[in-house]
C-alpha cells in the first residue's frame, strides 16, 4: 500500500518568539518541539491582523492575490460586511489537496465561513455566529461535544470577573481540541489545520506581563499567598492551565504524526499598546468626513494599522473626489498623517503605504488607497467619534507583525520566515509543488 504523507498546521496566534521561548521553558512538549525542530520569528502580511494573514498562510500570496485585507470586508455592492471563504480569490490548501485526491479536516481557519465540501471534515471560523459544519452528518455530533465557536464579549466579561471570563475561555478551548480531536480519530486526512483562539483573547486582554507570570508559576506559592491574592493566583492558575491542556494536545499530535510534519503557527505577535489614534474623529477634525460630502474614511477593526479609503466618483456608489484629483488628494493626506503630532509633540505615525504601490494595479477585491502603521505604543481605532483625536485603548495590548513558528518533521532552520512560507512547506512535505 502506498504511504499517504501527514501534515499537522495548529494555529496558536498571538505568540510573539519571546513568549515561545517562554513556553518552551515551562512546558515539556513545546519544549521538546524546540530543542528537536525548527523555530523562530514569523514574519506577518500588511495588514497583520487575522483575517489577511490565516488567508495568505493557507494560500500562500499575499492580501493583494488573495483579496482579504481585514475582518470587514467590501463587497462587489460596496457593502461593508464580516468576511467569508468565498471572497477569497485565491486557492486554499484543502482545495489543492482535493485537486490530488488527498484530504483534508480544516478547524476554525478565518474567514473561512461556511463550511466547505471538502474530501473529509470542516467547521467554520470565527467571528461567523452560527455553527456550519461539513459534511452535515457530523453537525449533531459535534454539537452534542458542546463546541463553542468563540467567547462573545470577552473583553467586557474580563473587565467584570477575570476569573469567570478565563474559565469560560478555557471551557471553549477544551471543547474545540475535544471536537478536533474527534475529526482527527474518525475521518481520513492527508492534512489537517486547527486554529486555537485563547491565547490571543488572552494577550488582548491581560497585562502581557500576568501572562508570563502565570507560566513560570509552577505551583510553589504558600498557602498563606493564596489566601491574600486568592484571585490573583486563580486568574494565574487558569492561564497556566490553558497552555498545559495545549501542551498536552501537541503531545498527542505529535504521536499522531510521527516523524510527519507538525507545525504550530502565530499569525502575529502581541505587545503593549495603550493609546489609540481614533482615525476617523482625525479625519472629520480635518474635514475629510463631514455631513455634506465625505471625501476619505477609514473602515477596518482595530488594530495597529489604518486602511483609508477614498471616496471615489465612479468607484463608489455616492463618489465625491474626482479620478483626477485622487492623487493630490492621497498626497493631502498621506503629508498631514507624516505630521501628526501627540500632545508630546512625539510622533503617531511610522510609515505609510499606498495601496496601488503594496498590491500592485491588479490587486483583488477592493485594497484600500492608503495604509499607515501606527508607532510602538499605539492602536488605531475607527469607530470612536467625539473623544478628541488621540484617547486610552480600548484594550492594553493589540498586534505586533512577527508572530512565531514551530516546526516539527523538517529541516533544521533558524531565523525569520514569511507566512507564505508554512504554505510552500506544507505542500512540499505532502509531495505536491507549491
Amino acid at each position: 500500500m502506498t504511504h499517504q504523507p501527514k501534515a499537522m498546521l495548529i494555529g496558536v496566534d498571538g505568540l510573539p518568539p519571546p513568549l515561545l521561548e517562554r513556553l518552551g521553558e515551562s512546558l515539556p512538549t513545546i519544549g521538546r518541539l524546540m530543542e528537536e525542530g525548527s523555530w523562530g520569528p514569523l514574519r506577518s502580511t500588511i495588514p497583520y491582523t487575522t483575517a489577511p494573514a490565516w488567508t495568505s498562510m493557507v494560500t500562500g500570496v499575499d492580501p493583494g492575490r488573495h483579496g482579504i485585507y481585514d475582518f470587514l470586508h467590501l463587497d462587489w455592492g460596496h457593502n461593508l460586511r464580516v468576511a467569508r471563504g468565498s471572497d477569497c480569490r485565491a486557492t486554499p490548501l484543502w482545495r489543492r489537496l482535493h485537486q490530488w485526491g488527498l484530504r483534508s479536516i480544516v478547524v476554525n481557519v478565518p474567514p473561512f465561513y461556511p463550511a466547505e465540501a471538502v474530501d473529509s471534515a470542516m467547521i467554520g471560523s470565527f467571528p461567523h455566529r452560527n455553527l456550519s459544519v461539513y459534511p452535515p452528518s457530523l453537525r449533531d455530533p459535534v454539537r452534542r461535544m458542546g463546541y463553542i465557536i468563540d467567547v462573545d464579549d470577552i473583553a467586557e466579561k474580563m473587565r467584570r470577573s477575570r476569573v469567570r471570563a478565563l474559565m469560560e475561555l478555557l471551557r471553549a478551548e477544551e471543547r474545540r481540541i475535544r471536537v478536533a480531536e474527534y475529526l482527527l480519530d474518525h475521518m481520513p486526512w492527508n492534512l489537517s489545520i486547527i486554529v486555537l483562539n485563547f491565547a490571543d483573547r488572552l494577550l488582548h486582554n491581560l497585562p502581557i506581563s500576568t501572562v508570563e507570570e502565570a507560566l513560570m508559576d509552577e505551583g510553589g506559592s504558600t498557602l498563606l499567598n493564596r489566601l491574600i491574592f486568592r484571585g490573583r493566583w486563580r486568574v494565574r492558575r487558569l492561564i497556566g492551565e490553558m497552555f498545559r491542556i495545549l501542551d498536552e494536545f501537541l503531545s498527542r499530535c505529535l504521536r499522531r504524526v510521527g516523524e510527519e510534519l507538525l507545525i504550530i503557527a502565530s499569525i502575529h505577535g502581541m505587545t503593549e499598546r495603550p493609546r489609540a489614534l481614533l482615525i476617523n474623529s482625525w479625519l472629520r477634525e480635518m474635514g475629510y468626513i463631514n455631513y455634506e460630502e465625505t471625501k476619505a474614511l477609514s473602515y477596518s477593526t482595530v488594530m495597529p494599522l489604518g486602511l483609508i479609503r477614498l471616496n471615489l466618483e465612479g468607484r463608489e456608489r455616492k463618489g465625491v473626489v474626482p479620478r483626477g484629483s485622487h492623487e493630490e488628494l492621497l498626497n493631502e493626506i498621506e503629508g498631514e498623517l507624516r505630521d501628526l503630532r501627540d500632545e508630546m509633540g512625539r510622533r503617531i505615525i511610522k510609515r505609510i503605504w499606498r495601496g496601488e504601490k503594496l498590491y500592485g494595479p491588479e490587486a483583488e477585491g477592493y485594497p484600500p488607497d492608503l495604509i499607515f502603521e501606527v508607532e510602538d505604543g499605539y492602536t488605531v481605532d475607527p469607530w470612536r467619534l467625539g473623544e478628541g483625536v488621540v484617547a486610552e485603548a480600548s484594550r492594553p495590548n493589540d498586534h505586533e507583525r512577527c508572530g512565531a513558528f514551530l516546526i516539527h518533521g523538517w529541516e533544521k532552520h533558524r531565523g525569520e520566515l514569511e507566512i507564505g512560507e508554512i504554505h510552500d512547506i506544507i505542500l512540499s512535505h505532502l509531495g505536491l509543488s507549491p
